[in-house]
Order: structure tokens, then sequence, then C-alpha cells
């Protein structure tokens, strides 16, 4: 959820609040909220729950539609998500071919870890990350 917040708000982020429901004898968060902005005043608003109807989808609001995409970041292969794009007049829904999300990320981590030079950028984005992800921590338990 966090890293989605990122990437959609792009630079860097601040949390505005945060909740998390931690499960003593299992030990975890089972379920959360965060909400994030940007230096431009946008802001995302995100959830997460083990113990959940499984969903897995965003939206996006604008001032003109809204776009929203379900089963976004973890379809199981051969599963065809779709995107649907509303404005005032219209509403159009697309399905998107099947692939394997999980295969897509191993092939990805790899081709960086055989092309990169410099990766610094990679590790500023996972330091940024881990620090909101601690901050969302102590927020939530004050």
């Amino acid at each position: 959820m966090v890293k989605a917040a990122q990437f959609f708000l792009e630079g860097d982020i601040e949390l505005l609040s945060a909740a998390l429901n931690y499960n003593d004898k299992l030990g975890v968060d089972i379920y959360g909220d965060a909400m994030f902005t940007n230096a431009s005043g946008q802001v995302a608003q995100v959830s997460f729950g083990f113990d959940y109807f499984y969903q897995c989808h965003y939206e996006i609001l604008g001032t003109k539609g809204k776009l929203v995409v379900e089963k976004a970041f973890t379809p199981q292969p051969g599963f065809s998500p779709w995107v649907q794009l509303e404005n005032q007049d219209n509403v159009e829904r697309f399905t998107l071919p099947s692939d394997n999300y999980y295969i897509n990320m191993l092939n990805y981590f790899v081709d960086t870890v055989r092309t990169e030079t410099d990766w610094h950028s990679h590790l500023d984005a996972i330091l940024s990350q881990a620090k909101l992800l601690d901050e969302i921590r102590i927020r939530s338990f004050r």
C-alpha cells in the first residue's frame, strides 16, 4: 500500500494519518489504513487487511473522471483484469490480457540486478518506503 502511494503521488510523500490493528496472538498487523500527501496537495488513501475479502484494486479520482483497476497488483496467473474509465458522460471498461505477475516480478528483479550500474535510486526508494512504514507503526501505537 505504501509503495502504491509513492508510485501514484510521485516524489516525496508525507504521512497525514495512520491506523493499524495489531493482533497480539498472531504477532502481526492484520489490517490498517493510511493517508499520504505530496507537495502538490494530492492525497492517497490506502487500506489493507489480511482478514478482508480479497480485492487488491485501486481508484484514482480526478477533476474530470475516475480510473478503476481491479486485481491490480497480484492477480493469479490466467486472470484477465479489467480497467474502467469514467467521466461525467461515459463509462468504458476494458479487459486486459492475462499475465503472470510473479514471473514478471522475478524477471524484473533479475534484469535489474544484471543491468543496473547505479543502485542509489533503488536504495533511496526502499529506504523511503521503510521510513514511511515505520512512521505508520509509530503513529498507530502512540
